[in-house]
């Protein structure tokens, strides 16, 4: 479904991607890890098509989607949920979410409406839809992150670090909310540090380092090999023999 081959970002000469190449399949979800710095967010935003690639391309159903803006992307399935949430805090948490239905999903009047309302159903939000959404707890505002990202109807939902900052209980019923997303036949690609959220979910785990993929298989190949767990813990743990 989604192709990213020989993706590379450059700033100068700091090469931040460098050749990174992989495939998602349909219904499939993907985990990417990495320590910070390793050009993980970077390469959702390639993905996503708000930051332009300095060469490599992303295929999405086979179709070449360089020059088509994030919005354009969103538009035909690509939607990317941020790090740190970004509600329009002085709305209520259902004119946040019927406005990413609008503009981001392209419905209007009921149609609009019935997929605001979908999306806060299966967040578990509804109740709470009248309220502000600066009023949210951080927990809320992730929840609203996803509700958000819902209405625009993905096919292919990219999650930044969604985990961050959650109580053990908290990311526990995300990791439900996002199993439940993707039993529906959305893909994904989520990039996180909380480990054991993401391998609960993943089919497949990625590894970036210094901006390069340095291991690629399931989520046990990936975290039990050499590649992975030196640039996690370094040289000289590996040589302690660090698991």
């Amino acid at each position: 479904m989604l192709e990213a081959r020989a993706l590379t970002k450059r700033y100068g000469a700091l090469t931040v991607n460098d050749a990174v190449s992989f495939s998602l399949a349909a219904g499939e979800a993907l985990g990417v890890l990495g320590p910070n710095g390793a050009g993980k967010t970077t390469l959702l935003k390639m993905l996503a098509g708000s930051t332009a690639p300095s060469a490599g391309q992303v295929l999405y159903d086979g179709r070449d989607m360089s020059g088509l803006t994030e919005p354009a992307r969103c538009r035909q399935g690509i939607v990317r949920t941020s790090q740190v949430p970004q509600p329009f805090e002085q709305i209520s948490v259902w004119e946040n979410v019927l406005t990413a239905a609008y503009h981001g999903g392209g419905h209007h009047g009921d149609a609009a409406e019935e997929v605001a309302y979908t999306a806060l159903k299966r967040t578990g939000l509804l109740e709470r839809h009248e309220e502000m959404a600066g009023a949210l707890s951080l927990m809320g505002r992730k929840r609203l992150e996803l509700s958000r990202a819902l209405a625009c109807e993905p096919k292919v939902l990219l999650l930044d670090e969604i985990a961050g900052g959650l109580t053990d209980f908290e990311v526990h019923d995300l990791v439900v909310l996002i199993q439940d997303i993707r039993t529906s036949g959305v893909s994904i690609i989520w990039i996180e540090h909380v480990v054991h959220a993401l391998v609960a979910v993943v089919d497949r785990l990625i590894a970036l380092d210094f901006g390069q993929l340095i291991a690629e298989g399931t989520p046990d190949e990936v975290m039990e090999g050499e590649a992975f767990k030196r640039a996690y813990f370094g040289e000289d743990a590996i040589l302690e023999g660090v698991r």
